[in-house]
Order: structure tokens, then sequence, then C-alpha cells
């Protein structure tokens, strides 16, 4: 039986020397990969680095303006002929069982889309920790879609990026799907919601950190700081929720404390952010 096709997507933006370790990496792993990389206007000797590299390789290789990464990801999906779709950033990783792991996971309860924990490397401090290890909690008897869907936003922020997620290429393609250009924070999150809208509502968990995620806590920590940034994700929410209809009271409650849970992150990382700056000084 012939293994199902996995188109990879990565974004990039002067961060050639990572993507061509990434790309090494991957076509060593035992997988059927389509791997599409798409340069988002990278400086000129960062996109002759890429074509010296990969023009030797099978990748598939896009250059364009730069537009953002939603607009790079966008490029990618328009490309994708896999029949799973797989979004890693060029400067990230993935554990060599990733695609096989997640491919079992989303096949164990036929579900649309699997999920997997991350392990986590702080490039200062030079510290690595895996979350995400246990199981979200079930859904409940009583859970429709949308309030099971809010409880795993409320819980935790597994839901939160498109990284750590396998999703099925044919509900992207049917409902045409895409992500949203003039986002500039938690465009992923939108996509994720936007995603999630158009299925049954059926995700398998993997408690494992398969992705390995880079965080360096300048520019990520800036904007999450920043409640403006959070809203657009939220009125997504709220618009997903309703959709044409009025919001029952358990959904309302719901939406209420994801909206705390959200407000408080944003302190936090404020707070992160001026601790941060003390630091340095």
């Amino acid at each position: 039986m012939a293994r199902p096709k996995i188109s990879v997507i990565i974004p990039v933006y002067n961060t050639a020397k990572q993507t061509v370790r990434l790309v090494r990496d991957l076509l060593t792993y035992p997988d059927n990969l389509e791997i599409l990389v798409i340069d988002d206007g990278s400086e000129k000797y960062q996109a002759e680095y890429l074509d010296h590299e990969l023009g030797k390789l099978p990748v598939k290789l896009f250059h364009q303006k730069n537009q953002g990464p939603s607009a790079a990801r966008n490029k990618g999906l328009d490309h994708a002929t896999g029949e799973y779709i797989s979004f890693i950033d060029s400067d990230d990783t993935v554990a060599k069982d990733f695609f096989s792991t997640m491919l079992k996971t989303i096949h164990k309860d036929e579900a649309d889309l699997a999920v997997c924990g991350f392990q986590y490397h702080r490039i200062r401090g030079n510290t690595t920790h895996e979350e995400f290890t246990t199981l979200p909690p079930a859904r409940a008897k009583d859970d429709t879609d949308v309030s099971y869907i809010l409880r795993l936003f409320l819980h935790d922020g597994r839901l939160h990026a498109v990284i750590n997620k396998l999703f099925r290429a044919d509900i992207i393609k049917k409902n045409r799907l895409r992500f949203k250009k003039q986002l500039t924070f938690g465009e992923d999150t939108v996509f994720v919601i936007q995603y999630l809208s158009v299925t049954s509502g059926k995700i398998s968990f993997c408690p494992t950190g398969l992705y390995h995620y880079k965080y360096d806590s300048g520019l990520a920590s800036q904007s999450s700081a920043e409640w403006r940034n959070w809203q657009p994700i939220y009125d997504e929410l709220v618009a997903w929720v309703s959709n044409g209809r009025e919001i029952s009271p358990a959904e309302y409650a719901l939406l209420t404390a994801v909206h705390r849970r959200w407000r408080t992150a944003c302190r936090h990382a404020k707070l992160r952010k001026i601790k941060e700056a003390l630091w340095r000084h």
C-alpha cells in the first residue's frame, strides 16, 4: 500500500542556512514528503544560497516579494499536491517519527486534525523542555462541536499554532481555506479556527513533544504583550461560535473564560517584556 503523501510547507525569510539544514534532514526521513520552500523576499545573497543549495535537491522552491508568513504559507497551499498538509517554520525541526506518528494519530479516530506536543528550546539561556505531554480533557457527552473546541482553547495553548499539526488537504481545498494576510499576529490561530469550523470537530492528540520549537523571546513576546494583536483572533472565535445564530449561555460562558485567559496571557507577556528589558539594562 502506497504511503500517503504529506506536503510540508516551509516559509522562509532570511533564514537560508537553517532552511537548508532542515530540508536536508527531512529528506532523510522515511516518509513520502513533498517539500515546498517559499522564500518570502529574503535578501539577495540568502535567496541565491537557497537556489544554489536546494536546486540540487528534490524540493519545490518558490520566491516572492516580502508579504509575510501568511502569504508564504498560502503560496505553499496553492502548489501542494499531498493528501495531508504540514507546516514547519524554517528555523525549527521535527522528530524523526513526527510524520509517521501524526499519520497514525489522525487515522486512529478517523480524525480531521492531528495535534502533538512541543519540545521548546529557548535560545536565550540554552534550555529545553517539553510541553503538552498529557492529553487534554476528554469530550463530555453533552458537548457540542463548538463547546468542545472552546474548552480545548480554554484548556491550553496546543491548538493555537499550525506547526504542531497534520491537516487533511481535502478539507483545506474544498473550503478554499487560506491564511489572512492582513494579520501580523495570531494568523495561524485564525487558520485553525477556520479549519475546525468546517469539520466535525474530531481531533486526535499525541501527547509527545514531536515538534521542536526554537524560541527567542524577542518579537513573539512583543506581539503577544499587546491586546490589540489578540483582539482579531478573539473576534474570529466569536464569529465562528455565533455563525449567524444566537450564542447559548454555555457558549457565552466559555467565550468569556477564553477572553479572560487570553487577557491574562497578554499581561504575562507584557511583564516578561519588562523583566527582559530590565535584565538587558
